[in-house]
C-alpha cells in the first residue's frame, strides 16, 4: 500500500477540511435524526443516545474517507466501500434508539 503525501490527498480527496467534514458532519446528522426521532416519538433524549449515534457517524466517515483514500480515492472505489458505512451508520443508530 502506497502513503499518500499531502498533495496527493489533497489531489484525491479535496483537501483537509473536505476530509474533515466527511468525518464530522455524519456524526452531526445522527445526532440531530436521533434527537429529532426521540422528539417525535415523544421520548426522552439522553447522552448515551447522543454518544451512540454521533459515534457511529464518526466511524462510519472515517471508515468511507480511509476506504475511499486506500482505493485510489476514484469514484469506483469510494462506491465500494460505502456499503460497509452505511452498514455501520444504521447498525449505531439502531443501536441509539434504545438510549
Amino acid at each position: 500500500m502506497k502513503e499518500l503525501n499531502c498533495q496527493e490527498v489533497e489531489q484525491v480527496s479535496g483537501g483537509f477540511w473536505l476530509l474533515a467534514a466527511r468525518i464530522i458532519l455524519p456524526s452531526v446528522i445522527n445526532m440531530v435524526a436521533h434527537s429529532l426521532r426521540k422528539k417525535g416519538k415523544h421520548e426522552e433524549i439522553t447522552p448515551q443516545g447522543l454518544a451512540i449515534a454521533g459515534g457511529s457517524g464518526l466511524i462510519a466517515g472515517g471508515v468511507g474517507v480511509a476506504g475511499g483514500l486506500a482505493a485510489g480515492g476514484t469514484l469506483i472505489g469510494n462506491a465500494v466501500w460505502a456499503p460497509s458505512s452505511i452498514a455501520i451508520n444504521a447498525s449505531g443508530n439502531a443501536i441509539s434508539q434504545k438510549y
